[in-house]
């Protein structure tokens, strides 16, 4: 008896760990038995998550039981404690926090570590937002703009916590204040200081009268 009531307080106590409760508000609602479409004005707040989403549509899919995915088109806008990013596409998983944003990504997030803000357009991101771990690709080039530096790349990935932006493939970082260019295979970069560690180097130092 005395097992059987521990075994149920220790599942109430995970329900409670794990349960997330989300608000959504829409011009429209479709419900059916294992999706809701969601048309017009939809904005949804994720209170656990400290999120906040504004699209034009949204659908959200039951997996294994539960309300879990959602993927929203249109003007998408992502709102987090740190910053914001735009889209016209994303897929979420809302039980493990971790999604991808697609076509015309554009970021704001301000830095952990040096308090800058951090800008980043890219074609597309994949995000973890327990872990504040972003990563993305463009078929042209990445664009991450900090402070007075400028970054370009095929492909980034950003460690928020950790003030770490590691950068592959046609690797440009230039800063007008310490008068330098930089191309490279593979760069990383750390916030905290704007220093730099890259691989496979051609740099250009300006020296000033």
């Amino acid at each position: 008896m005395k097992r059987s009531i521990a075994l149920i307080f220790m599942l109430l106590i995970s329900i409670a760990i794990f349960s997330k409760t989300i608000h959504i508000t829409s011009n429209l609602v479709k419900p059916k038995e294992k999706e809701i479409f969601y048309e017009g004005g939809v904005v949804v707040k994720i209170e656990e998550d400290n999120l906040k989403l504004s699209t034009d549509n949204m659908v959200v899919r039951k997996v294994k039981g539960s309300w879990r995915e959602m993927e929203a088109t249109g003007t998408v806008v992502v709102e987090l404690e740190y910053g914001v990013a735009t889209s016209t596409y994303l897929q979420y998983d809302i039980t493990d926090g971790v999604g991808k944003m697609a076509k015309d990504v554009e970021v704001a997030f301000v830095d952990e570590k040096s308090s800058d803000t951090v800008y980043i357009s890219c074609d597309e991101m994949s995000f973890n937002l327990k872990e504040e771990k972003f990563e993305g690709t463009s078929e042209g080039t990445v664009v991450i703009n900090k402070g007075s530096m400028e970054m370009y790349a095929k492909e980034f990935e950003y460690d928020r916590k950790e003030g770490v932006v590691t950068l592959r493939g046609d690797v440009f970082i230039k800063d007008p204040e310490k008068d330098f260019k930089m191309w490279a295979e593979e760069a990383k970069v750390f916030t905290e200081k704007d220093e730099a560690i890259a691989l496979k180097v051609k740099m250009v130092i300006e020296v000033k009268d």
